[in-house]
């Protein structure tokens, strides 16, 4: 078995593992996307004597690795520190970028958020809260403008939850998307 088939499996193993978790708990573990991280590179690592990527079009190398995962922590940290998106979340796309590299993961975590876009939806209607995920969206927005325009003086006011959504679902699927991209070219 070479080894991008193996990444190819590992990384969806460890997804899967994360969606399950957050279906049931609305967490994702920290040891999870730890172990995963390491796993990640650990593979990259291995990757150079391949020859190539552990991703088609991904750079091979531990540095990739760490870069990859910067890359996807760095890309929802903003989305966390508006309170949009858990913690669990953002570390949970930062160790796939470990595992796809800088480039792949930047096409992940926009399938990932355009899966959640749809997941966002889907579960306002489904429990009739889809007025108030409106408002609260407006809302953050806002918030976010007159932060920015005062420069970090204003602190957004509570909204109202809709509830959590189990974000792993979007960034399983946003992954999967990308993974499968990678491996159709």
């Amino acid at each position: 078995m070479n080894l991008q088939l193996l990444s190819l499996l590992i990384v969806s193993g460890l997804l899967l593992g994360a969606t399950v978790t957050d279906l049931r708990s609305r967490r994702i573990p920290n040891t999870l996307v730890l172990y995963g991280s390491a796993l990640g590179l650990c593979f990259q690592a291995l990757a150079p004597a391949s020859g190539a990527g552990l991703f088609p079009g991904s750079e091979p190398g531990l540095l990739a690795g760490l870069l990859g995962g910067l890359t996807g922590l760095g890309l929802l940290l903003p989305l966390y520190l508006l309170r949009v998106m858990g913690a669990g979340d953002v570390k949970l796309v930062a160790m796939t970028g470990v595992w796809l590299g800088v480039d792949n993961v930047w096409h992940a975590t926009l399938c990932t958020l355009l899966a959640g876009g749809v997941l966002a939806v889907v579960v306002a209607l489904a429990s009739g809260a889809l007025r108030q995920a409106v408002h609260n969206t407006m809302r953050v927005v806002h918030s976010a403008l007159l932060r920015g325009a005062s420069a970090g003086m204003l602190v957004q006011a509570p909204v109202q939850t809709t509830g959590r959504l189990p974000y792993a679902v979007a960034i399983a699927t946003g992954t999967g998307v990308e993974m499968a991209r990678l491996l159709a070219a």
